[in-house]
C-alpha cells in the first residue's frame, strides 16, 4: 500500500499535468519547451476556506470533473498559475480524517489545513520560518506525523478565507476581497408529520435574529411545537466564527449551545456546508435519548426521534453544490432555511443544467447575514515598488485577474456575487482592509 506521502506526490503530480494541459495556449511562450509540468516552475500555492476552495479550483483550470480557462499571469511574472488544495482529504466521506502533504516535490510534508484559520496560520508562517502549532492534537494528527515545528518558508503564497478582517489578528497579512456571499442556516429532520395524522411535527424553515440567539443560547429552541437544536461548525472555519457573530452569539455560548448535537453520530463538529454531514446527525437522532430533545434541558432523557438539527450554511455553498458545480450535493432530506426570514437563494426549473440555483438579492444585500470572501496573502509581497509580481498581478485591485470579467463570471456561477470596481469596496481593494494578518500561533 503507498504512504500518505507517496500518494500525496503522486496525486499531485497528476493534478498539475492535467492543469498543465487544460492551460494550452494560455501558458504557451516562445522559450525553448521541457517536460515539468508549468505549475511546478511557477505556482501560486493556496490553502485554507471550504467555502471558496471550489471557485478558486475552478479559476487554477480543473473543479469537480469540470474544465476551466486558468488564470495565468504574465510573461513579465512568470506564466504564474493557481495550485489550489482542498481543505478536507479530496473524495474522503469522513471530512475530520487529516494528513500529510506536500507542496513542492521534496518539501517538508505539513499537516492539510482545513478552514480559514489554519490556512491563515500557514500562511502568517512563511515569514516566521517554523510550521505553526494550535491544531487541537488527535490521534489521526498525532498518527500523521506532519504537525512537528518545521521551516516551511516559500511553500505557500496565498490563504482562502471566508471570515471577515475582524475575525483575524495581527499585522503580516493583507485580505483581498472577489466576491460576497450570505450566511443562513440549513436543517434535516428525520420524521415529519406522517399521513394519518400522527404526532410528529414538520420542520421550521425560517427563524428570525432573536429565535437564533436563544437557540444558540440555550441548546434547544421550541417553535410550533418543533424543537430544534443547534449543530457545530468545525472551529478553524471562517464560517463558523461569522456564522455565530451573525446569530447574535459568543463562541462560548455557540460551545455550549451545540454540545448535544457535537456530541451524537460521529461525535465531532460538521465540516462547513456539508449536507450530508447534517443528514446525518439527524439520523443519528432516531437511536439518541436525551432531555434536550423534549425541548427541557436537565430534565429525565426522552426520545430525539422528533427533532430538528440546523447548522450554519454558505448560501454560496447551497448554490454551487445544488448545481453541481462543487461537492457534495446537499442530498435528499437537507433544506436552506430563512435567516431573519429572509429568502437566499432562487431555483429557476427551466434554467440550463447547472445554473438553475442562483443568489437571491434578498439575503444577498441585507449587511446582517451577508460577508465578503477574501485570499489573503502577505502584506509585504503587495508593495508595487517591492513586493511579488505574480501575486500583484493575480490578487490586487479592480484589475487584478481575479477580477476580470472573465474570472468574475465563475466567481458568480459559484454562487458568488460580483464586488465591482469600487477603489474602497470592490473586488481586490486593499484600501480598507489595512494590516489584516492571522495569528501565528
Amino acid at each position: 500500500m503507498s504512504s500518505p506521502t507517496t500518494k500525496k506526490i503522486i496525486s499531485l503530480v497528476a493534478g498539475a499535468a492535467a492543469l498543465a494541459g487544460l492551460a494550452g495556449a494560455g501558458i504557451a511562450s516562445t522559450h525553448t519547451a521541457n517536460a515539468e509540468p508549468q505549475q511546478y516552475k511557477a505556482p501560486l500555492f493556496g490553502f485554507g476556506s471550504d467555502t471558496t476552495q471550489d471557485v478558486m479550483n475552478a479559476l487554477g483550470g480543473f473543479a469537480n470533473g469540470k474544465t476551466y480557462t486558468p488564470l495565468v499571469t504574465s510573461e513579465a511574472t512568470g506564466y504564474k498559475q493557481i495550485v489550489n488544495f482542498d481543505a478536507t482529504i479530496p473524495g474522503e466521506a469522513d471530512a475530520t480524517k487529516r494528513e500529510c502533504i506536500a507542496t513542492k516535490l521534496g518539501s517538508p510534508l505539513i499537516l492539510r489545513p482545513n478552514g480559514s484559520g489554519e490556512g491563515q496560520k500557514v500562511l502568517s508562517r512563511q515569514t516566521g520560518g517554523v510550521w505553526y502549532s494550535g491544531l487541537t492534537v488527535t490521534s489521526a494528527i498525532t498518527a500523521a506525523n506532519c504537525n512537528n515545528s518545521r521551516n516551511i518558508a516559500g511553500l505557500v503564497d496565498f490563504a482562502r478565507s471566508s471570515s471577515s478582517p475582524s475575525n483575524a489578528v495581527g499585522t503580516n497579512l493583507t485580505a483581498l476581497p472577489f466576491g460576497k456571499d450570505a450566511l443562513t442556516f440549513a436543517y434535516s429532520k428525520p420524521k415529519t408529520l406522517d399521513v394519518d395524522g400522527g404526532s410528529y411535527h414538520n420542520a421550521i424553515d425560517s427563524l428570525t435574529k432573536a429565535e437564533l440567539t436563544s437557540l444558540y443560547t440555550d441548546g434547544v429552541l421550541v417553535k410550533s411545537g418543533t424543537v430544534i437544536v443547534p449543530c457545530g461548525i468545525q472551529t478553524s472555519s471562517g464560517t463558523y466564527k461569522t456564522w455565530y457573530g451573525k446569530t447574535g452569539n459568543t463562541s462560548s455560548q455557540e460551545a455550549t449551545g451545540t454540545t448535544f448535537c457535537n456530541g451524537i453520530g460521529n461525535g465531532a463538529r460538521l465540516q462547513e456546508n456539508h449536507g450530508p454531514d447534517l443528514k446525518a446527525k439527524a439520523n443519528a437522532l432516531l437511536t439518541a435519548t436525551n432531555a434536550i430533545c423534549d425541548g427541557v434541558a436537565g430534565g429525565s432523557a426522552v426520545a430525539c426521534d422528533d427533532v430538528q438539527v440546523i447548522v450554519g450554511f454558505a448560501a454560496s455553498g447551497w448554490i454551487s453544490k445544488s448545481n453541481g458545480l462543487s461537492s457534495p450535493d446537499p442530498g435528499t432530506g437537507v433544506s436552506l432555511g430563512k435567516a431573519g426570514g429572509k429568502t437566499f437563494v432562487t431555483y429557476d426549473s427551466g434554467a440550463a443544467v447547472g445554473s438553475k440555483w442562483s443568489p437571491n438579492s434578498d439575503g444577498y444585500s441585507d449587511t446582517a447575514w451577508n460577508r465578503n470572501v477574501y485570499n489573503i496573502v502577505l502584506t509585504d509581497n503587495l508593495d508595487n515598488s517591492t513586493g511579488d509580481a505574480a501575486i500583484i498581478e493575480m490578487f490586487k485591485g479592480s484589475t487584478s485577474l481575479i477580477c476580470s470579467s472573465a474570472a468574475q463570471a465563475i466567481v458568480n456561477a459559484f454562487g458568488f456575487n460580483s464586488l465591482g470596481s469600487d477603489p474602497t469596496t470592490g473586488c481586490g481593494n486593499t484600501t480598507t482592509q489595512g494590516g489584516l494578518l492571522a495569528n501565528n500561533g
